[in-house]
């Protein structure tokens, strides 16, 4: 029941649906088990497993819901082996080479032969919704599975108008600030783990764990002009995690005296205790984010439409995939545009990533440069591979 990864998401519209409300979409897309022959599938499970009864649990008007999904493994080095045998021996037949399409098919084939014996991998992700503060938490180490779940929601719900959080001041710029200046506000304290890198998508990298992060050999790393980009930190002597330069949290750990708190609770009465720690930890979290939020100058309500009044491009996780949805008026070219455009014909190389060290700039904010330097045909649309090629000269 305990989180110990997080992504968070803020609604940009209210989330006013209830408990019964959302249980019954939820309905529709139900978790099933997988066919002999189907290769995935994903869907909704009783919130709290085997325990509960109903896909979505409400506690203290945090709602939660859970996730499952169901894989088939299939190791490509065997269908790849079976592929050439069946090559091989068309080639014999037939004296000629196999052509594409045939090679696709002996592929599907297989697939189709094997799936069948195949053995099933299943991995359950929950997460919370906090209609009060405006947000949706996803336990999960991994941006796709926590995307993945809220597509499967805004399948089952029809919409789910949500952001990520990205500050005026990145967050990398942020956590350097906290090791160079100490400028942390007072409920958080450093940890003893960082992870710094140096600007270009090659530089360096540097790793420290069980260091003081105020130590001399930690601000050699800050003096050679190295950005955090991981931070160990613990939060009002409740709990300790990770902090990335996305905002996400890793190896989220709440302290024994948050634990403590629900011992008095009856061990065999399975669900009062499921329920009880669901209460307590989404109470512990969402004073948590509100107080983590304020480090970066942010609010839960931030990205309700209209609370901001600047042109601000976000990606709004409209459907399966991320698209961009301006809050007011997008079309304005950034300020940064020219410099952008200069660094990249410079340099010959684009990278959404490259440009955010470049220029100390969120993650949104760089993407949003990389797609108009690409609508002005300065750099082409990605390739199989996701890289870019730089199409005027210098």
């Amino acid at each position: 029941m305990w989180f110990n990864n997080l992504f968070i998401f803020a609604f940009t519209r209210p989330f006013t649906w209830t408990q019964e409300q959302l249980e019954k979409h939820l309905a529709e897309c139900l978790f099933t088990p997988c066919g002999s022959t189907e290769v995935s599938h994903f869907g909704w499970i009783n919130a709290l497993g085997k325990h509960g009864s109903s896909s979505v649990h409400q506690g203290n008007a945090n709602l939660l819901i859970c996730a499952r999904k169901e894989e088939k493994i299939l190791p490509a080095p065997v269908i790849k082996d079976m592929v050439e045998e069946k090559v091989n021996l068309l080639e014999l037949e037939q004296g000629r080479s196999a052509t594409k399409k045939e090679r696709e098919q002996f592929k599907e084939d297989i697939i189709f032969e094997l799936l069948p014996r195949a053995f099933s991998r299943v991995t359950d992700t929950h997460a919370y919704i906090c209609p009060e503060n405006n947000i949706i938490v996803v336990n999960s180490s991994s941006r796709g599975k926590a995307e993945d779940l809220l597509a499967l929601l805004r399948k089952a719900l029809g919409t789910l108008p949500v952001t990520s959080f990205d500050p005026d001041v990145t967050v990398d710029e942020t956590m350097t600030d906290w090791l160079t200046n100490g400028s942390i506000g007072n409920k958080f304290n450093l940890g003893m783990e960082a992870e710094f890198h140096a600007l270009g998508d090659d530089g360096a990298i540097a790793r420290v764990k069980n260091q003081d992060l105020t130590s001399e050999e930690v601000k050699a790393h800050l003096d050679a002009d190295k950005y955090v980009v991981k931070v160990a930190l613990e939060w009002d002597e409740s709990l300790s995690f990770v902090l990335c330069d996305d905002l996400s949290i890793k190896r989220l750990k709440f302290f024994d005296v948050i634990h403590e708190q629900n011992d008095d609770i009856d061990s065999d009465d399975v669900l009062a205790k499921l329920d009880a720690d669901f209460v307590l930890m989404a109470g512990e979290l969402n004073r948590f984010i509100t107080d983590l939020l304020g480090e970066f100058s942010l609010k839960n309500t931030d990205y309700l439409d209209g609370s901001k009044e600047e042109i601000v491009t976000k990606p709004i996780i409209e459907s399966e995939k991320v698209v961009n949805k301006t809050i007011t008026n997008s079309e304005e070219v950034d300020f940064l545009y020219d410099q952008a455009k200069e660094f990249v014909i410079e340099t010959r190389r684009v990278s959404v990533s490259s440009i955010q060290r470049k220029f100390r700039i969120g993650y949104n904010r760089a993407a949003r440069l990389v797609e108009q330097l690409e609508n002005n045909d300065v750099v082409s649309e990605p390739g199989s591979n996701g890289s870019r090629e730089v199409l005027q000269a210098a």
